[in-house]
C-alpha cells in the first residue's frame, strides 16, 4: 500500500499481479468451464458432459471465494477494506454464473 502524507496506509495496493490473476482465475473458473462447453456445443461439437447442480454450488462457492481471498491478499485488502471486494465480488461472480448457465442451458437446448 502506498503511504500517504499523512503516514497513514488507506489505499489499495496490488502486491502481486500474479496472485490477482490465479485468484480472478479461481474466482470464475466454473463459469468459464460452462461458457466453453456452451460454446462448444453451439459450433456443433457434442460434448456429453453433465454436472450436478449441488456440485455446481458447491465448486462455485468454493472455488469463488477462495479466488476472493487470494484477490484480496494481493490487493493488500485488510480491516474494512474487504467490505468492497466482497460487495462487488459476490453478486459479480453470482451474475457471471448466472450467465454462463443460461449460455450453457440454451446451447445445449434445456434451460435450467
Amino acid at each position: 500500500m502506498t503511504p500517504h502524507a499523512s503516514g497513514g496506509n488507506d489505499g489499495w495496493a496490488i502486491r502481486s499481479w500474479r496472485g490477482l490473476a490465479v485468484g480472478a482465475f479461481f474466482s470464475f473458473a466454473v463459469p468459464i468451464v460452462f461458457f466453453i462447453v456452451g460454446l462448444l456445443e453451439n459450433l456443433g461439437l457434442e460434448v456429453d458432459w453433465r454436472m450436478p447442480a449441488g456440485l455446481i454450488v458447491l465448486t462455485t462457492g468454493l472455488l469463488g471465494l477462495t479466488g476472493l481471498v487470494v484477490v484480496g491478499r494481493s490487493v493488500g485488502a485488510h480491516g474494512v477494506t474487504w467490505l468492497p471486494l466482497i460487495i462487488l465480488g459476490v453478486p459479480l461472480q453470482a451474475v457471471i454464473l448466472f450467465v454462463s448457465l443460461l449460455y450453457y442451458g440454451g446451447a445445449t437446448g434445456s434451460p435450467f
